[in-house]
């Protein structure tokens, strides 16, 4: 039987295409997307992407399911890509100029190669990748805005040219993280810019 509280949260993920987040017993992954169908032993979850697109139909048993998620940024962030869904620009960028200068690098930033779109950063041939947007640079520093995987601004990078390994621009997870960063900078702007009604001021009469 499948308790009230687990009921409410599988009801109003079907009700309302709400996307809620399943960890399995003993498993690293975790299933996103909202409930097609339940009933008092097992589910049928639409998948949704990590880009915000519909992935198959996962039909899993709930005693099998750890943990229910709900409500936290990074399904926020799923759950609005899913909701304006094929609203991912696609690659525009075809074609780069490249340099045999040594200091290469500073060439390719020098020619504005990223277009104003994020680009990645590797450092040293590491495994770890760095998004964000460039905000300055000169012959040996590039400075970088640095953007998470869910749209929001994670401070300032600044990088030695001399250790960047890899640069890249207009991949579709930096398309995704820029569509999030673009659309949460619009409801902020929009919502500073609501007018707030007057408030009533009573006069005594005289």
């Amino acid at each position: 039987m499948v308790s009230r509280i687990i009921s409410e949260i599988l009801t109003y993920s079907q009700e309302t295409k709400t996307l809620i987040a399943l960890r399995k017993e003993n498993s690293d992954g975790v299933w996103v997307g909202y409930i097609v169908e339940f009933n008092d032993s097992v589910f049928v979850l639409q998948h949704i992407s990590s880009l915000g697109l519909e992935d198959g139909l996962v039909i899993e048993r709930i005693d099998n399911v750890d943990s229910f998620e709900t409500d936290d940024d990074y399904l926020k962030g799923v759950q609005l890509l899913f909701d304006q869904a094929g609203q991912i620009p696609k690659q525009a960028i075809k074609n780069i100029d490249i340099s045999s200068e040594e200091n290469w690098q500073h060439e390719l930033l020098k020619s504005g190669f990223d277009q104003g779109k994020l680009i990645t950063v590797e450092i040293n041939n590491s495994e770890t990748i760095n998004y964000g947007f460039v905000l300055d640079f000169d012959d040996s520093l590039l400075q970088l805005k640095s953007v998470t995987k869910t749209g929001d601004e994670n401070g300032t990078e600044t990088y030695s040219l001399s250790n960047i390994t890899s640069l890249t621009v207009d991949r579709i997870e930096g398309r995704k993280r820029q569509f999030l960063y673009d659309m949460k900078r619009k409801k902020e702007f929009l919502e500073k810019g609501k007018i707030k009604p007057a408030a009533n001021i009573g006069f005594a009469a005289s």
